[in-house]
């Protein structure tokens, strides 16, 4: 699996926790993380380690104070764009082309309850080049049990 997407899915994870008030950066620490893991840099990784150990320490001495809130990601754009971030870089592995824009754009129309600039864009930017991968696969199949070369 490609490195980005691992490091995309590291930061989405920590993201939930950074907005429920852990002190972290999750982007810089998921990339610290992978990059560490991937070239066997054990006294990065152990330094990582022990800064977010501390920094969850010390969130969870707030606790009795201000109780974290795990829900407040689902508020988040940021969380939401890098989700579709990773679920396009999925889509990018297995030969779907979308756009470099369109987690940000999908987000911005959600959020801002723009329901019909959401399908005006969805429409010829993401669903189109799903369904024009999948009845491609569908075609060449066809073709080739059929002997008639492209």
């Amino acid at each position: 699996m490609n490195s980005n997407i691992i490091t995309q899915l590291v930061s989405v994870i920590l993201w939930i926790f950074a907005l429920a008030g852990l002190q972290i950066n999750p982007d810089a620490t998921a990339n610290d993380a992978v990059v560490s893991v991937q070239t066997a840099n054990w006294p990065l990784f152990l330094m990582l380690l022990i800064n977010v150990g501390n920094s969850i320490w010390q969130w969870s001495l707030t606790w009795k104070t201000n109780k974290p809130n795990f829900i407040l990601f689902l508020r988040s754009h940021n969380w939401w764009a890098s989700v579709l971030n990773v679920v396009f870089a999925i889509a990018l592995l297995n030969g779907i082309v979308l756009p470099a824009d369109a987690a940000h754009r999908v987000v911005e129309y959600a959020f801002s309850g723009d329901w019909w600039g959401l399908a005006g864009y969805a429409l010829p930017a993401i669903i189109a080049p799903i369904v024009t991968f999948l009845t491609k696969k569908k075609a060449d199949a066809l073709k080739a049990k059929a002997g008639v070369k492209t």
